[in-house]
Formats: structure tokens, C-alpha cells, sequence
């Protein structure tokens, strides 16, 4: 996990520290939406729980809710 996260991070222009830490803003979020997305969908089938450990301490809502919003940007962009 820690290899798509560092590259979520660099494609986004995030730091990592704050990518797991809990700030809301809209670069972070948006990175964490992708690297969600990434672990969840396309790259593994990583359980939202342990996403959620890895990403701040987030519940698997949060982890659910961010897939389907990545899911929303893709059939828009």
C-alpha cells in the first residue's frame, strides 16, 4: 500500500505525512479518494477496514463513500 500512496502522493503534489494525517483539505481528500479507489478497485481488494488503519484512523464508511465519489469523477472526467 505504502508504494501507491507515496505515488498518489507525488502525481498530487501532497506531502505523505499529511495524506495519512486528518486534515480535510481538497487536495487530500482528492488523493485519498484515488489511492482508495486504487487499493480497493483497480490495483488490490484491500478491505476498507485496513485502508481505513492505514489512512488516518477512518471508519469503512468513509473508505465506501470515497470509492463511489472517485467512481462519480471517472464517468465525468
Amino acid at each position: 500500500m505504502i508504494i501507491v500512496a507515496r505515488a498518489v502522493c507525488d502525481t498530487c503534489n501532497v506531502d505523505y505525512n499529511e495524506f495519512v494525517g486528518r486534515l480535510k483539505t481538497n487536495p487530500l481528500s482528492d488523493a485519498r479518494k484515488i489511492f482508495f479507489h486504487l487499493c480497493r478497485v483497480r490495483l488490490y481488494t484491500i478491505t476498507c477496514r485496513s485502508l481505513g488503519e492505514y489512512a488516518g484512523k477512518r471508519d469503512h464508511s468513509t473508505i465506501i463513500h470515497a470509492v463511489r465519489r472517485c467512481e462519480d469523477f471517472l464517468e465525468i472526467d
